[in-house]
């Protein structure tokens, strides 16, 4: 039989012209129209009245600081009074060599560990907290750069009848550096700075009188 030479057979890829690709892109279009955006998380209530309650908290905390006292008055004499016994102790070994003295070796340790304890009675950010400081700095690791400094001996060996003889040797070169050249001596230097400590002792005891 013969086939009419107008009749054209079925187009295979008429489902994936243009027109068909179009139609799935606005398919796809309107069903991301139907979908609602997703809004930002915002912070609970609880987790905003937690956060509100911690910073009056700190506010309360910082102006209650500022009201209180840099050291308590009773306290005050007690430190000016150990200040005052290191200050006595350093003045003799200025005078005698007293590195073999077990007893001056002792009081020295001792009184060294009760202005150590003092340190603990004041605020930090203040005149006298930074002169304090510098002061125990200065003992504490004399002479620099070594690994066992005077203030290693002081606390370590405040209430034993054995005593290193590194200890003695430190205290032996102070009194030496002192009776050699006075004014640019360590004891000298650390007597400065002690009575510097009892003067900003009795501003502090006057401030508390007013």
């Amino acid at each position: 039989m013969n086939t009419p030479s107008n009749i054209q057979p079925p187009d295979p890829y008429k489902e994936y012209k243009v027109e068909g690709v179009e139609k799935i892109k606005e398919i796809k279009k309107d069903k991301q129209g139907d979908e609602e955006p997703v809004a930002p998380s915002k912070p609970t209530q609880s987790w905003l009245g937690g956060y509100i309650l911690l910073l009056m908290e700190k506010i309360i905390d910082f102006f209650s600081k500022k009201q209180r006292p840099l050291i308590a008055t009773e306290e005050i004499k007690t430190i000016r009074d150990h200040l005052i016994q290191l200050h006595q102790i350093l003045d003799q070994l200025k005078e005698i060599d007293c590195s073999q003295d077990i007893d001056f070796l002792h009081s020295l340790s001792r009184i060294w560990n009760l202005v150590i304890e003092d340190n603990f009675s004041f605020r930090r950010a203040s005149d006298f907290a930074i002169a304090f400081r510098s002061l125990f700095r200065a003992i504490q690791n004399y002479p620099e750069g070594e690994e066992y400094t005077l203030g290693y001996y002081l606390t370590q060996h405040p209430n034993t009848e054995w005593i290193p003889f590194p200890y003695m040797d430190l205290l032996r070169k102070l009194h030496q550096e002192y009776i050699h050249r006075p004014q640019e001596s360590h004891l000298i230097r650390w007597s400065i700075e002690i009575d510097y400590l009892i003067e900003l002792l009795g501003m502090l005891e006057y401030e508390h009188i007013e």
